[in-house]
């Protein structure tokens, strides 16, 4: 019996062995196969059927880009046949993984979007954060290589979300790289890229050398290039060159270290290195299959930039017309069909031909004109944050400095000697009202507020240009904040004063969250971010309770999450707890991968007029009102309301309130 005991453990721990493996770049036979091998023929003795299962999807992984998709499909149906008889579904949802992976190396993409997206409706609590991560990068995958940029980005940002969620460092490394190098590549946007390859790197730094470090050195290389520090991106060249085994590893077979080799050659052109980048790009190995077109295409690429460089002008402009017509299995990398692009510019322009000069620079307008459209208006409101960080869209400290001065004006009133006709009398047998001058001066704010979202959301429906249009959502987001701060005043006076009624009703907890979420999916969007929401297995799709001031209080951390998070996204989860006193609780998390709040400043969070640092009312706005706000409604709802966080590494706030099933229609 303790020989078993030890067997199970010992099959546990290399399972575990296994998956902090995963994401490696190893290619056919690799230490993780090998090693998964292993664990299968322990699991097995010793009746670890769980363990067996697992296994079978990390034997096969290595595999994925060696062989063919009609011996890897049979071997995939012969895995999950096995796992069916073991009966352990984390497994065959594993193997379904392996399908979309393949799926997409084989250029079947919408088929992989198919199976991946069903992946999804797998419950959450019966899957690892880990595996789940596993499901949306390869779901994210399969959308970028169908050209779907959006879709890629957002599954991309949540496997990242989950990874970091994970034990397992090298995997957390390879979702940082292949955020970085979508962004990179994908929208051309560097600075957004290059925070999350540097974390992959330095993740890296700490591991042993293999495929996925040299292939995250050589993203950051592109991503130096097209922020032209060419010395930079050559000084990472080094560092990587000068590591134990790279040479070695440069060298062998397979996609990965192929694509590592030609992007890191980039290092070298850039630096004016040209005979030994001429050396690196000829001594890459030949490659047959689907992967080889793609390995191909960025190899064309690089030839280009050579033959550029040299002055090779006819050669290149034959090449890059080759390149620019042939058929490709996946869809070419924005990043590298713009330097296609680019380069056949540069050919016609060295010899005098205006003509296809002209024709190249129309295609490459033409092509980035959807990315354009949506950079400018980052770089707009960038513009504004950085020019005037006083008056940005979002509230200012002159108006805060307004408002306080009317704060003080209703305290004076409110200390005037009770013959003052303007208050009421306050007694203690009687709650006093929310004092006049506040409802004056709130009813004459919300006048002229009124009319500015009237009269935006009129031109917004005119015929209006780009540059005109940004002007114009910038005005309506400036004038909802500020309708929301005048109503955010208002319900604290209203709680504070006593005037405050619920107003429980059955409503649909989907419907609820869709529709609070609704406005904010735009914001997310133009900030490059994910808005995903969850709802936990188990919890009543019917509730009973106050839904408006439950959304209230929503917006406000929602809102708070996504100002203060520049990369990654904010997922909103909603589960039941279950309580003595009443049938249940209903827990709402609003977590997001923003700044973080640092462990002093958290219990200084829901007081008035206060924020976590006193640099956050300039570079963000707020008058820190809302959690407040959002405290005094949960507690008067008989609920309690928190927030965990570090800095670094994003906070998640919560609320829990008392709420009953109710009967479904």
């Amino acid at each position: 019996m303790t020989s078993l005991k030890a067997r199970f453990a010992a099959s546990r721990e290399l399972l575990r062995q296994v998956e902090s493996q995963l994401g490696d770049g190893h290619f056919g036979p690799s230490p993780m196969g090998r090693l998964a091998e292993q664990t299968q023929w322990l699991a097995r003795a010793c009746g670890d059927h769980e363990s067996e299962a697992l296994a079978c999807f990390y034997t096969l992984y290595p595999l994925v880009m060696v062989l063919p998709e009609s011996t890897l499909s049979q071997r995939i149906d012969t895995a999950r046949q096995h796992c069916q008889a073991l009966a352990v579904p984390r497994a065959l949802w594993l193997l379904d993984d392996l399908q979309v992976f393949a799926l997409t190396m084989s250029g079947k993409h919408q088929q992989a979007v198919h199976i991946g997206t069903r992946q999804l409706r797998h419950p959450e609590a019966a899957r690892p954060p880990f595996e789940r991560s596993i499901s949306l990068l390869l779901l994210a995958r399969a959308h970028q290589f169908s050209g779907q940029l959006e879709d890629a980005l957002r599954y991309s940002h949540r496997a990242l979300f989950h990874a970091n969620e994970a034990p397992h460092t090298r995997w957390l490394a390879a979702a940082c790289t292949a955020l970085g190098q979508l962004l990179c590549i994908e929208t051309l946007n560097p600075e957004a890229g290059l925070p999350h390859l540097e974390r992959a790197r330095h993740i890296n730094a700490g591991l042993p050398p293999c495929p996925a470090a040299l292939l995250c050195a050589s993203q950051l290389v592109v991503a130096l290039e097209q922020l032209d520090e060419p010395a930079r991106a050559h000084a990472v060249f080094t560092e990587e060159m000068a590591r134990p085994e790279a040479a070695e590893l440069l060298t062998g077979p397979g996609l990965v270290m192929a694509l590592a080799r030609l992007r890191l050659t980039q290092a070298l052109i850039g630096v004016g290195r040209l005979d030994e980048a001429a050396d690196w790009l000829n001594a890459l190995p030949a490659a047959d299959g689907s992967s080889a077109e793609h390995r191909n295409a960025v190899a064309a690429v690089m030839r280009l930039h050579l033959l550029c460089a040299r002055g090779e002008f006819t050669q290149a402009r034959q090449l890059a017309l080759a390149e620019r017509d042939r058929v490709m299995p996946h869809k070419r990398p924005l990043h590298d069909e713009l330097a296609l692009l680019r380069l056949l510019h540069a050919a016609c322009t060295g010899l005098g031909d205006a003509e296809g000069a002209a024709s190249a620079a129309q295609a490459a307008t033409a092509l980035c004109l959807p990315l354009v459209g949506r950079s400018t208006r980052a770089r707009y409101l960038h513009t504004q944050l950085t020019q005037y960080p006083l008056a940005p869209a979002v509230f200012s400290v002159v108006d805060e400095q307004r408002l306080q001065a009317v704060d003080q004006a209703v305290q004076q009133a409110a200390q005037a000697p009770a013959t003052t006709p303007e208050l009421p009398i306050k007694t203690t047998q009687q709650p006093a009202k929310v004092p006049r001058f506040l409802a004056h001066v709130a009813h004459e704010l919300r006048t002229p507020i009124s009319g500015m979202l009237g009269l935006s959301t009129l031109l917004l429906m005119s015929d209006l240009d780009d540059r005109q249009r940004q002007h114009t959502h910038a005005m309506k987001s400036t004038a909802d904040n500020l309708l929301q701060l005048v109503n955010d005043v208002l319900d604290l006076a209203s709680l504070e004063h006593g005037q405050f009624s619920l107003n429980p009703a059955p409503f649909d907890v989907p419907a609820w969250l869709t529709e609070s979420l609704a406005p904010y999916q735009v914001h997310a969007q133009l900030k490059g971010l994910t808005l995903d929401c969850h709802v936990a297995p188990g919890t009543p799709t019917a509730l009973r309770a106050d839904a408006r001031r439950l959304r209230q209080v929503l917006a406000n951390l929602v809102s708070n999450a996504l100002k203060f998070t520049k990369v990654g996204g904010v997922e909103v989860r909603v589960c039941a707890v279950p309580a003595k006193a009443i049938s249940l609780n209903v827990r709402v998390e609003v977590a997001d991968t923003g700044m973080g709040i640092a462990p002093a400043a958290l219990p200084r969070l829901f007081q008035e007029f206060v924020q976590a640092d006193h640099s956050i009312a300039q570079e963000h706005g707020g008058t820190g009102l809302g959690l407040a706000l959002c405290k005094q409604l949960v507690s008067r709802m008989g609920g309690r309301i928190g927030a965990r966080s570090q800095l670094g590494q994003g906070s998640v706030f919560w609320f829990e309130l008392p709420a009953d099933a109710a009967p479904q229609a």
